[in-house]
This record gives C-alpha cells, structure tokens and sequence, in this order.
C-alpha cells in the first residue's frame, strides 16, 4: 500500500498528464502537424504522409479528418468524465 504522500504524487501526475493530452488534442484541431501526428496514431489504412499540404491535402480543415480528430477528443474528454474520483 503507497502512502497518502506517495498517493497524491502519483494522482497528480496523472492530472498532469491529462491535462498535457487534452492540450495537445486542442492544438491536434488548430494546427496542420499537430493534426497529422494525431491521425497517424489512430488505426487508419490511409498513409497520411502521402497526403501532402502541397498536394492540397490540409487535413486540419478537411472535414473527415477533422471530425476523426474531434471524435478522438471526445472519447478522451468521455474517459476522463467517467473515471472516478477518490
């Protein structure tokens, strides 16, 4: 069994870590690298290097892309609300 200190380290560290991937879901929806690193984790058959910004692929704004990502978040933010409390 941890101690209460040991106990809220741990605790806040996990917050930290939240809040760090909550942040980088927010940039994910603003800017087009942080977009295209986050569909590259998602299980996709799409290559999404070969969908380049010079070829007038802006994932950040097309909206299937787009709404992988929101939904991403969502799920995240859903986990988050579901996760009790001690």
């Amino acid at each position: 069994m941890q101690s209460h200190e040991c106990h809220i380290r741990v605790t806040n560290r996990i917050e930290q870590l939240a809040e760090e991937h909550l942040r980088s879901l927010a940039r994910s929806l603003l800017y087009e690298k942080e977009c295209r690193n986050t569909l590259k984790e998602l299980p996709l058959r799409i290559h999404i290097d070969r969908l380049s910004v010079v070829a007038g692929f802006s994932l950040s704004t097309e909206p299937f892309f787009r709404s992988l990502v929101k939904a991403k978040a969502n799920y995240f933010i859903g986990v988050l609300l579901m996760t009790p409390e001690e």
